[in-house]
């Protein structure tokens, strides 16, 4: 077994001078690892006179080996460019391992309890990892399931390793060695890459473009602009029709993670190999929000790739990612794709303008809550939807500001329009994410709270009242009131406008019993 291990470990060291990649170090210490551990520690200790007794030095090695599989899988599977959130929780979870292992050099009177919450760690690192990579095959990120075969299978051996106190674990540690040397040599045939050039911003022919019918036909606008959800499928068949022979990939960056919005439209197998080695250049293009050409060298040939920025905000950025090869027509290929390209990045910042607008048409200028007209249109899809599923039950407030043509003519209108504006923040933060408030008109508000009884809505209306009241406002340093009507929706009063009369009755009420008050209509 031994002769087996040393034989793994010439190769790696082989093909790591061959290639002149770092890539093989980490099997490398690997096979090192797993050779110490199967060679007889005792010999070790006698040699190097360490002051470590025979079972503690037993485990520190099987933590040295769980860890350096980990890392193992970690390249292999591409995780720092594909889930960098999850690689940094398996580098943190390894480290700490390490860390608590050692621990107990220094202060041996806490060895058992170190040693066990080292051990419980790099259990759950060693299933965060094998989760992780079954979850990006899932979503097609990771293309390879022997990957994730391998990956259980050495998870499965760790946790025997770490959990058994037995010595028969020479074999299974050897089986795996092998799977792990096998598949670094099938995973790492095109990792040494270099980039050789980087051209932003790629000069094209300043012409006036005459485009195919083909492409005139996909370059039509929507009658309704796309949603951001629809817009890579599109911009993906489009590649498809007009450039047939190019792969075309859309990637987005969100939270650190790279995505693929339309994975299953073009395969992404090369692509995803191929992504570690220019991920420093597609931020650079990203950063510049320019069109680059990339070409990569590795020891299967030259590859290269153009990268069109779509849409980069600082939440998301969306990428275009081509992959020409050897292309007849190279340049009217790239002219096609640049004018593709403008077109994709026109539907984003189409649907970016028509989400804007649509949410500026729903607001009330001045308090930024919703209007008339989009109080009436959600509330009833919310009364529709509630009747569909079960008898609804809601709740309306009608609240007017008490004394406000007052306030106005001795404030002015602006403080005046401040006030109201305070008013509206302050409303909207004692209520509830689904409670919907609108600024009905002048000096009203309308707050529809779903899903509350009468009582609810009175306790409701209660807080808003005493909250106000006790409220200084910035306009004038003054305190005011607010009158509220109560109104219940029930299955016998389906109706918005019915239920809006009867708040607005009920607060008629609440205004002659002297202001600053609650009245309810049934």
């Amino acid at each position: 077994m031994q002769a087996a291990l040393f034989t793994l470990l010439a190769f790696a060291v082989a093909r790591s001078i061959i290639t002149k990649s770092t890539a093989w170090l980490l099997l490398m210490a690997h096979l090192g690892s797993v050779s110490l551990l199967m060679t007889s520690h005792k010999i070790v200790l006698n040699s190097w006179s360490l002051p470590i007794e025979g079972d503690y030095w037993l485990v520190l090695t099987k933590t040295i080996v769980a860890v350096s599989v980990l890392a193992c899988y970690r390249q292999l599977s591409r995780l720092p460019a594909i889930a960098p959130a999850m690689d940094k929780i398996i580098i943190f979870g390894c480290i700490l391992a390490i860390g608590l292992i050692i621990e107990p050099i220094i202060y041996p009177l806490q060895r058992e309890t170190l040693v066990d919450i080292s051990q419980l760690t790099l259990l759950f690192t060693i299933a965060t990892l094998t989760a992780t990579i079954s979850y990006h095959l899932y979503r097609k990120t990771i293309t390879t399931p022997s990957l994730f075969i391998s990956a259980l299978l050495s998870a499965t051996l760790l946790s025997f390793l770490l959990l058994s106190e037995s010595n028969h674990y020479h074999i299974p540690l050897l089986v795996q060695a092998v799977l792990l040397s096998v598949l670094y040599w099938h995973f790492n045939q095109s990792s040494h890459q270099k980039i050789t050039t980087l051209a932003i911003n790629k000069t094209v022919p300043a012409r006036r473009p005459i485009f195919e019918a083909a492409l005139r036909e996909h370059l039509q606008k929507p009658q309704t602009p796309l949603k951001t959800e629809d817009i890579p499928e599109r911009v993906l068949s489009t590649f498809k029709a007009v450039l047939p022979h190019i792969p075309a990939n859309i990637i987005s960056y969100k939270d650190k993670e790279c995505l693929f919005p339309n994975s299953t439209t073009f395969p992404t197998d090369d692509l995803i190999n191929d992504l570690p080695g220019i991920r420093q250049e597609m931020f650079k293009v990203i950063e510049l929000n320019q069109e680059a050409e990339i070409t990569v060298k590795d020891n299967k040939g030259q590859k290269t790739f153009w990268l069109f920025p779509l849409d980069v905000t600082e939440d998301e950025q969306i990428l275009l990612i081509l992959t020409p090869g050897n292309t007849h027509s190279y340049d009217q290929q790239w002219q096609t794709a640049c004018d593709l390209a403008s077109h994709a990045r026109t539907l984003y910042y189409a649907s970016k303008q028509s989400r804007f607008w649509e949410k500026q048409a729903s607001l009330d200028p001045l308090t930024g809550l919703l209007n008339r007209k989009a109080f009436f249109h959600q509330a009833n899809h919310l009364f529709q939807e509630e009747c569909a599923e079960k008898p609804p039950e809601c709740s309306l407030l009608f609240l007017d500001v008490d004394n406000f043509k007052q306030l106005n003519d001795t404030y002015g209108h602006q403080a005046g329009d401040d006030f109201l504006i305070e008013m509206a923040k302050l409303c909207r933060h004692k209520l509830r994410q689904q409670d919907m408030i609108c600024r009905y008109g002048g000096e009203e508000f309308v707050v529809l709270l779903p899903g509350t009884t009468p009582q609810q809505g009175w306790k409701v209306a209660e807080r808003l009242r005493q909250s106000v009241q006790q409220h200084l406002f910035t306009a004038n340093g003054l305190s005011c009131t607010v009158s509220i009507g109560i109104s219940s929706y029930n299955s016998e009063n389906t109706r918005l406008e019915k239920s809006l009369q009867d708040a607005d009755r009920a607060l008629y009420q609440s205004k002659a019993q002297g202001k600053n008050c609650i009245s309810f209509t049934a």
